[in-house]
């Protein structure tokens, strides 16, 4: 969970080709050690996202997706 606004999640999202609506698959591409995700221990390289911020679309425009990472305070 985050202490601050300036802990940093440390993922780097990865996103597969856009359908014909826009939405695309998430996959985490890397995860930083030093970050929250890092030292949570359970998301992990190749990791596919199907929910941000409580959200049930299993997938996500990147930038609703990015918008929604940013605000997380939790992973």
């Amino acid at each position: 969970m985050r202490r601050t606004g300036k802990d940093r999640i440390g993922l780097t999202l990865c996103y597969g080709p856009p359908d014909n609506t826009g939405i695309t698959d998430i996959f985490i591409g890397e995860v930083e050690l030093e970050s929250i995700a890092g030292s949570d221990g359970r998301i992990h390289e190749g990791d596919q996202i199907l929910q941000v911020c409580i959200s049930t679309d299993a997938k996500l425009t990147h930038r609703r997706c990015l918008g929604k990472c940013q605000k997380a305070s939790r992973v």
